[in-house]
């Protein structure tokens, strides 16, 4: 082998060792196939890329992408991206609620009783848990 060739590969290497090294710092495993689900709002209140999902206070997964619907009223679509595989009914609820006190939203899943389930891909009903303010009004 020449130089140059190692010096190439060597660089190839780096390159994929940092795109893996970033995605793994913003909490997304690339070499993991996550099942995605869909939620739209109206007003998601703060709620950011890589705020995390939960049932039951167990971290199940991530929000993975947020997008402007401008045809629809100018909501959100949500992209939630979850790593843990369960089953979840048809009415289960998508509920931006906060994390701690100081304002950090982040998403829990409240499941459903249904007996059909939801498929990769489908859409949860969305909802909005109060704030401590809105609650003490």
């Amino acid at each position: 082998m020449n130089k140059e060739f190692k010096i190439g590969l060597f660089a190839i290497i780096c390159i994929m060792a940092l795109i893996y090294g970033v995605n793994y710092l913003k909490g997304i495993n690339i070499l993991s196939n996550n099942r995605d689900f869909y939620a739209v709002y109206e007003n998601i209140g703060g709620l950011q890329v890589g705020s995390s999902v939960s049932v039951n206070g167990y971290k199940v997964g991530m929000v993975s992408d947020i997008e402007l619907l401008v045809e629809q009223n100018q909501n959100l679509l949500i992209t939630i991206s979850l790593d843990k595989e369960f089953d979840m009914a048809t009415n289960t609820i998508c509920k931006i609620v906060n994390q701690d006190l100081m304002g950090s939203k982040g998403i829990a899943l409240v499941l459903g009783n249904s007996d059909e389930l939801v498929a990769v891909g489908d859409t949860l009903i969305s909802g909005i848990e109060g704030s401590l303010q809105e609650e003490v009004n």
